[in-house]
């Protein structure tokens, strides 16, 4: 007995049926859903709060991280302390990369020769008419709603002009 052979058109249509009934089956035992969504972080939102030493001590009005201090009529000798807190009032971790205190407007304490006054480490060894110490809050991690506190100790030196007004100002600069 001989087998006769199927034909070939005949196994394409029967190939091409099987798959498409393989996908409509599929196609039916499935389903895709989508999922749409919205991610929001709020910026790095960190401020100081002034706790004691005003009047001398005051917030920059557009920029929350600087505090100014004004040395009015500035007498040799007198020491004076401003506190603060740092705040973290934003919803994302901070950490405090570094406070500078500097000269406002830099250059405005000009020394006999010149040379600009720097903050310098006890004993105030360049002459400089006022010395600046600080809680140096560097490397601290604030979360959400936490809080630092720091203050400075503003000491003027004998080399202060007596009735002279010295500024400077304070900042803190923070990153995720």
């Amino acid at each position: 007995m001989s087998r006769k052979p199927v034909p070939v058109l005949f196994m394409s249509v029967m190939l091409v049926f099987v798959l498409a009934s393989a996908g409509v089956a599929y196609g039916l035992w499935t389903q895709t859903l989508q999922i749409l969504g919205a991610v929001t972080t709020d910026g790095l939102n960190v401020e100081w709060v002034i706790t004691s030493g005003e009047p001398i001590c005051s917030l920059d009005p557009t920029d929350p991280t600087t505090v100014h201090v004004t040395i009015e009529d500035a007498v040799p000798g007198t020491v004076q302390t401003c506190n603060f807190r740092i705040v973290n009032s934003g919803n994302i971790p901070v950490t405090i990369t570094s406070e500078t205190v500097s000269e406002d407007p830099p250059g405005s304490w000009l020394l006999a020769d010149g040379s600009a006054y720097i903050p310098t480490a006890p004993p105030n060894t360049n002459g400089g008419p006022i010395y600046v110490s600080y809680v140096n809050n560097q490397g601290s991690v604030l979360n959400p709603g936490d809080q630092v506190a720091t203050s400075l100790d503003i000491a003027v030196e004998d080399t202060a002009q007596q009735n002279t007004t010295y500024n400077f100002k304070v900042e803190v600069v923070v990153s995720q």
